[in-house]
């Protein structure tokens, strides 16, 4: 029986007379080089790093769909776009290797026409190493991928100058993948929308990746139609849109996972962390996600906040899991304490009255927090409670202005509360009713956000 070959390595014959050794373990495809120095773009080149072609679009042309070519930019090179799509990646299954580190990276400019970009219509396309560099205010977007199973590794976008992408990636091909990113925005533009804006797209990937944007709407923000089993993980997003103060914007359609390790920062001090995420809820959050918001702020856990806002299970914070105090609680015309947080932040996510003898007729109920710096405030709207019978569940939603929900257990709305700075949210938690018939129990879940904090009975 003959041998069979036992190394990936074989001499081929170029065009020309050259020869090469090259790594089949790699790809058994070919292999063109581009470099703006010294190439030309005219038949017969890019068959070697000494005859190469002068653009990214000629070497794709020279391409055989689906045969594993590699298109090799050489280090150095440099090309301006000024018109629409003139890099078009048509061709499936092609590989594009950019070679060099730092400022020695090929580099791509747009410029001059707001329409240019780079499109990505090919299914099986990877792109490793790319800078791509934005010069035109309100580029219409920076990178258009269409083709399914699109990869994009150690690459990096920029705004350069006090000019802005409207967005960088739009994206409607399934299977996206982009690892190793970084997107360095322009913060004193004023034309970004988002940095990622897939839309209608399945199995999305973004990991490992550092965001610094200033999108109108989000930095990642889904379009029209939702995004099926997507995973982003692993990264960090800089808002830098103040007015905005969104980092995420998810359609109430949209699947898969968000977390953990993602990191966010908003550079408004007011801005409430819990708004960093407008959160979906088919979406399963996992923590940690953390938000810091302004200067010199401790990144706040929102995981959990997100979870519940979405119907979904709690997971373990590194303070314990969820946790339920109870309190017994006979209804009065005066304000009668019911929990009393301490120590640190807790978030509550899960605040309802269990009746257990029926309260009497036109009963109004209001929950206060009192706090030494700001005296009372409603954390709910007057709610008349006629009659209602034992094992009636009535709850707060987490918006002041929304009335006991019947049936409702869970927030739609998490309450941060802190029994160590008043001015936060509540010193202590009370009600109060305008009849003093009835029974029920109070209870709390909450999750602790920080090592200690605690929310206990009152009486």
């Amino acid at each position: 029986m003959a041998r069979r070959a036992r190394t990936e390595l074989f001499v081929g014959k170029h065009s020309g007379g050259m020869f090469s050794i090259e790594n089949m373990g790699i790809s058994t495809g070919n292999r063109v080089f581009v470099d703006s120095v010294s190439g030309t773009d005219s038949a017969g080149r890019g068959n070697n790093p000494s005859n190469p072609v002068a653009t990214l679009d000629y070497a794709v042309g020279l391409t055989t769909a689906n045969q594993g070519d590699i298109i090799y930019v050489m280090e150095n090179h440099a090309e301006t776009i000024t018109t629409a799509a003139p890099v078009a990646i048509d061709v499936d299954g092609v590989t594009i290797k950019c070679l060099g580190e730092g400022s020695d990276r090929p580099t791509f400019t747009l410029g001059t026409n707001a329409a240019a970009t780079i499109t990505v219509s090919a299914a099986n396309v990877s792109i490793d190493n790319m800078l791509v560099s934005n010069t035109v205010d309100n580029c219409t977007s920076m990178m258009t991928v269409s083709g399914d199973d699109f990869s994009f590794t150690n690459g990096e976008t920029r705004d350069t100058g006090a000019v802005e992408a409207a967005l960088v990636w739009t994206i409607t091909g399934d299977r996206w993948h982009i690892n190793n990113y970084t997107h360095i925005g322009e913060g004193s533009g004023d034309q970004a929308v988002a940095c990622f804006q897939p839309t209608g797209t399945d199995r999305g990937i973004l990991e490992n990746f550092n965001v610094d944007s200033a999108g109108s709407t989000a930095v990642f923000s889904s379009l029209s139609t939702a995004n099926t089993l997507m995973r982003i993980h692993d990264g960090y997003f800089i808002q830098r849109e103040a007015a905005v103060g969104v980092a995420m914007s998810l359609l109430s359609a949209d699947t898969g996972f968000v977390g953990p390790n993602i990191h966010i920062r908003l550079v408004d001090d007011n801005t409430d962390p819990f708004a960093a995420i407008d959160s979906a809820s088919n979406v399963n959050f996992l923590g940690p996600i953390t938000v810091a918001a302004g200067d010199d702020e401790a990144g706040l856990d929102i995981s959990h906040g997100l979870a519940v806002a979405a119907d979904q299970n709690l997971v373990q914070t590194p303070w314990g899991a969820a946790r339920e105090v109870t309190e017994s609680f006979q209804p009065a015309a005066s304000l009668v304490p019911i929990f009393t947080p301490s120590v640190g932040k807790c978030l509550i996510v899960g605040l309802w009255l269990q009746i257990d003898t029926t309260m009497g007729a036109a009963a109004d109920f209001i929950v206060q927090s009192s706090t030494t710096a700001a005296g009372a405030m409603n954390i709910c709207a007057i709610t008349q409670v006629d009659g209602e019978a034992d094992e009636t569940i009535l709850g707060l939603t987490g918006n002041a202005a929304d009335v006991l929900s019947l049936g409702t257990a869970r927030c739609a709305s998490p309450i941060v509360v802190d029994g160590a700075d008043s001015g936060v949210t509540i010193g202590v938690l009370g009600s109060e009713a305008n009849v003093a018939t009835g029974h029920g129990i109070w209870h709390c879940l909450y999750i602790p956000l920080e090592r200690g904090a605690l929310i206990t009975a009152a009486a």
